[in-house]
């Protein structure tokens, strides 16, 4: 046994042993890189119609939780609960079989005059954030599927009424917007000055931190949430409305807003 030993611990054999281990690391990494592992586990996505008010809401997690809002000239109805995993299961693999992503530009002035169903998604497709905002009929029969089975169960769930105030969304700010905004600035009583705030003092509102990493989502916040919301936009003096502000972060120009839960 000592032999044994003093045999693996000599250096020489030390470094020939770690020379193997990162040579067998490095074919590994060429077989399957860490990304290729990396698979959507969650989604978040918006119907809606180009012109009206009509839209529908749902996002769905792996494990089967979703959440919908669906609103409407007269209401507003948000739902929270969970579904078949088996239906979320068959979705995410119609997503990750979906072309869209790759085939498909995300410029919306492509279908400004499209007065059909459009689809807002946004995912995670190998480690990286994907968004398309494209027709909803893009994405073939098999997604339109599986979407309408897990739409079907999702609105079978109850209601949500209490607990929760609102959902705030952060919409990334494209460089054709924010030259709009300068130049709007510009004759406008308010300026749409964007304030840089730091990485920390966004932390310290969880609901805002969460929205700006995932845009589009609607990142559910409470009473208590929305006090320390509303204190921030002060103390930042971040312009905009009641229910919408503008701010610059280090992952780039954001409108929030703030939306009901119900009505």
């Amino acid at each position: 046994m000592k032999t044994l030993t003093a045999w693996i611990t000599c250096p020489p054999i030390r470094l020939i042993a770690g020379i193997l281990i990162i040579l067998t690391a490095g074919l590994l990494w060429a077989v399957r890189p860490p990304s290729a592992t990396l698979e959507p586990d969650a989604a978040w996505m918006r119907l809606y119609s180009t012109g009206s008010v009509q839209s529908f809401y749902l996002e769905i997690i792996k494990d089967g939780s979703v959440t919908t809002r669906t609103e409407s000239k007269s209401s507003i109805v948000t739902r929270r609960g969970k579904i078949s995993e088996r239906l979320v299961k068959d979705f995410f693999q119609e997503l990750e079989n979906s072309e869209v992503f790759d085939s498909m530009e995300t410029d919306k002035s492509r279908f400004l005059f499209y007065k059909g169903t459009m689809i807002r998604l946004s995912t995670y497709i190998n480690g990286e954030l994907r968004n398309v905002d494209v027709p909803f009929e893009s994405f073939g029969d098999g997604f339109a599927h599986a979407f309408k089975q897990i739409r079907s169960q999702a609105l079978k769930l109850k209601l949500l009424k209490k607990g929760l105030k609102g959902f705030i969304t952060a919409e990334p700010l494209s460089e054709s917007e924010l030259k709009k905004f300068r130049k709007k600035s510009t004759r406008d009583i308010w300026t749409i000055s964007l304030v840089k705030i730091e990485t920390s003092d966004i932390n310290e509102i969880k609901p805002l931190a969460k929205a700006i990493v995932r845009p589009y989502c609607l990142i559910p916040i409470d009473s208590k949430q929305m006090k320390k919301l509303n204190k921030f936009i002060s103390k930042h003096k971040l312009k905009g409305f009641r229910d919408l502000f503008y701010m610059s972060a280090s992952r780039g120009e954001f409108r929030c807003l703030i939306l009901d839960s119900h009505r």
